[in-house]
């Protein structure tokens, strides 16, 4: 049970991490112009982006907060901004990024269910 709470838990916090937002927030979509090496030991090829996004007409740069190998320049990007300031800007991570934070939520879940005897009842 112990394991199940604990995982559920780092699931929480991870998806906490993961999903920022911006006062008077409003979305976008930007595009990486460029990008930036990054070291980082035991990672390959990550990189941070540039990202270019208009909004009234008027031109803004952000980098983004996370390296990924997955940033490369022409990726389109959404941009979350705040609307009475848009240049206080944050690149919204991938949809897919929540996938790990959901698997240890529904880790913990099952873990709990187990523990409780709930899993082997439904199954049988």
């Amino acid at each position: 049970m112990g394991a199940g709470i604990l995982s559920i838990i780092i699931g929480i916090f991870f998806l906490i991490i993961r999903y920022k937002r911006v006062p008077n927030m409003k979305k976008c979509k930007g595009i990486i112009v460029s990008t930036e090496a990054v070291d980082i030991p035991g990672e390959r090829d990550k990189r941070y982006g540039h990202a270019q996004y208009f909004i009234d007409g008027n031109e803004y740069y952000i980098k983004t907060t996370y390296a990924s190998n997955d940033i490369y320049k022409g990726k389109s990007v959404v941009i979350k901004y705040n609307s009475r300031k848009p240049e206080e800007a944050i690149v919204a991570y991938d949809k897919c990024s929540y996938i790990g934070p959901l698997v240890f939520i529904i880790f913990g879940v099952y873990a709990i269910l187990s523990t409780l005897g709930i899993i082997p009842a439904i199954l049988g």
